[in-house]
């Protein structure tokens, strides 16, 4: 049985599918897309986006949009930016602290506390924060 990862329904008329890999599309299992594809188009919203979520892809895979972890880390630290007051605060803290999770244990960025001569990635994690305060959604 083959179950998508995330399915995201607004209430008007929208539904967002994601596909989540461990590694690049190259090493995954992309044919299972097709399936995914064909199940979407039974579903009652008229506006369908498949999502593949995964370290780097070559290709299209089944009409999957390719999304990188990194660009999924800052447009979600974009999207919340001056968002912290009020009745967003929780939703807020959740999503970064799910931003920092993933950032720290899957794009292997260094703690804070890690001294920046001991980790190699410390110019690529700064890059990535000062992307994050660039980017345009």
């Amino acid at each position: 049985m083959r179950i998508l990862d995330l399915v995201i329904r607004d209430n008007v008329n929208t539904l967002i599918v994601v596909e989540v890999t461990a590694t690049g599309s190259a090493n995954a299992e992309t044919a299972k897309q097709k399936h995914y594809l064909d199940w979407t188009k039974t579903q009652r919203e008229t506006w369908r986006y498949p999502i593949l979520l995964a370290m780097e892809a070559k290709k299209e895979y089944e009409k999957f949009q390719f999304v990188s972890r990194p660009h999924l880390c800052i447009g979600l630290r974009k999207m919340v930016q001056g968002t912290d007051t009020g009745e967003h605060r929780v939703l807020t803290s959740m999503v970064l602290a799910f931003v920092g999770a993933v950032e720290q244990n899957i794009l292997r960025f260094p703690s804070a506390d890690a001294p920046v001569h001991s980790n190699p990635l410390w110019p690529e994690a700064a890059s990535h924060i000062e992307n994050s305060l660039n980017w345009r959604l």
